[in-house]
């Protein structure tokens, strides 16, 4: 690994472990802080850097500055979170908040964990209540995200994703159905009726799935790896339990190569080779991954050639009711809605549809092998076949 990789996971470390005293080796802090732009991780290295630089330094001078904004912002977001919990409940509206609104408080500081946005689950039916209670709170809809999912921008110009389903989240029938009865397994929180709160082991298991969702759609970045070791140790999960929840839902060989990967970087375990190109893809998947890699990615779910795009073209129901959730109730739409997202995408993304056949045109079997290879080493076998 580049020296400028192992400093800048020194780093991370001395931030989710903030006893430890970061080592650096010939540092170079801007490809350091490049690297944590790439991953939307920069707020966390302020801490452990004000251990190693004088305050005089220009950048920890600025990192003291973006660490103020966001402990503003982290406030600001906290109180409107606050405001819409009390109007759900005034309102008799269920809600589940999802991810980083529940795992920032479980780091040394909840503003360490950037949140670009709050994640919060409601039940479809009802859309129309939720979108009464927010636009009086001052929220103005922004748009719908696949359907399932709701954006709204505050007064304060954050903005709140509304998810009415999670059944999209899973990658295979299981951890679709898993992700598919969340709201139905999260208590109430204490004090509220309707505000609820996912049990740790539900939670982290949902978390485990959304960063597989993202890590074989194109890579998964430094911030969700770091989520689920904080809410690993913080959470204070069994492993007998965990383990038992895990090989239900086929996730727990995964789960392992994730936990060998986090002990290497966050506490000196020892890796080996896989463990390294683990982490290697990881680093260079930035956020969410990059385009490349989900190029590839495509034509391992959907296959080459024709096969390729009439799997584009005609995707599962299942994969449209994430886009069309009338499809649940009207099945029978799907011939029409085929059709439309065909015209649409032929109207509206012609640019992009351009760019992904060039992607396709230009992705061997060779690298195709080797992706597939990686994924069934990661205890993934999602694609048996190329």
């Amino acid at each position: 690994m580049e020296l400028q990789k192992r400093n800048f996971i020194a780093l991370l470390r001395g931030a989710v472990r903030p006893h430890t005293q970061p080592v650096l080796e010939e540092p170079d802090y801007s490809a350091i802080l490049s690297l944590a732009e790439g991953h939307s991780v920069t707020g966390l290295l302020y801490p452990p850097l004000k251990k190693l630089l004088p305050m005089t330094d220009p950048i920890l001078r600025e990192m003291k500055k973006r660490s103020f904004t966001a402990a503003t912002r982290e406030s600001l977001q906290n109180k409107e979170l606050q405001s819409i919990f009390a109007a759900f409940e005034e309102a008799r509206i269920s809600v589940l908040p999802l991810k980083g609104c529940e795992i920032k408080s479980l780091y040394p500081y909840p503003e360490l964990r950037f949140m670009s946005d709050a994640d919060l689950l409601v039940r479809e039916e009802t859309e129309g209540s939720v979108r009464k209670v927010l636009e009086a709170l001052g929220f103005v809809f922004h748009k719908v995200d696949a359907a399932d999912t709701d954006v709204y921008v505050s007064p304060l110009g954050l903005n709140y994703e509304i998810h009415k389903s999670l059944e999209g989240e899973g990658f295979h029938e299981a951890s679709r159905e898993f992700s598919k009865g969340l709201m139905d397994r999260a208590p109430c929180r204490e004090g509220f009726s309707y505000v609820r709160r996912l049990p740790p082991l539900e939670h982290y298991v949902y978390i485990l799935i959304h960063f597989i969702k993202h890590f074989i759609y194109g890579g998964v970045g430094v911030r969700q790896l770091t989520d689920l070791y904080v809410c690993y140790g913080a959470w204070s999960l069994e492993d007998s339990v965990l383990e038992q929840r895990l090989r239900e839902l086929d996730l727990w060989e995964f789960h392992k190569q994730l936990k060998k990967l986090w002990e290497s970087w966050f506490e000196d375990a020892p890796w080996d080779d896989f463990t390294q190109e683990l982490g290697e893809y990881i680093l260079g998947s930035g956020v969410f991954g990059n385009e490349s890699q989900r190029a590839t990615d495509r034509i391992l779910a959907n296959g080459q050639g024709s096969e390729y795009f009439l799997a584009r073209l005609f995707p599962p129901r299942e994969t449209m009711v994430g886009f069309f959730p009338i499809l649940r109730k009207c099945p029978i739409l799907l011939p029409f809605l085929w059709i439309w997202r065909a015209l649409r995408a032929l109207l509206f993304r012609r640019h992009k549809l351009k760019d992904e056949l060039k992607a396709v045109e230009h992705t061997d079997k060779d690298t195709l092998e080797l992706r597939r290879q990686f994924y069934a080493n990661c205890g993934l076998r999602v694609y048996d076949k190329i």
